[in-house]
C-alpha cells in the first residue's frame, strides 16, 4: 500500500469497510482501518489493483 504522503507499506489487506480497508502493515500487531482519502495505491502480492489514487476497483474479501 502507498499512501498519499509517499510512504509504503508491506502487509495484509484484509477486506474493505464502509470508509476504507482493513490493512495489517507488517510487524504491527494488530489491522487498522485506513481511510481511502490516505491511500494513494494498493496492490496485492498477485497483482491485483485494489485502490488507485483513491478510486476503488475491486471488492473481494480476502479470508
Amino acid at each position: 500500500m502507498n499512501t498519499k504522503e509517499g510512504i509504503t507499506y508491506k502487509g495484509e489487506y484484509t477486506k474493505r469497510t464502509e470508509n476504507g480497508v482493513l490493512f495489517q502493515a507488517d510487524s504491527v500487531l494488530n489491522p487498522q482501518e485506513i481511510a481511502l482519502s490516505k491511500i494513494n495505491k494498493l496492490v496485492l502480492a498477485d497483482g491485483t489493483l485494489i485502490i488507485d489514487y483513491g478510486r476503488k476497483y475491486h471488492q473481494t474479501i480476502i479470508t
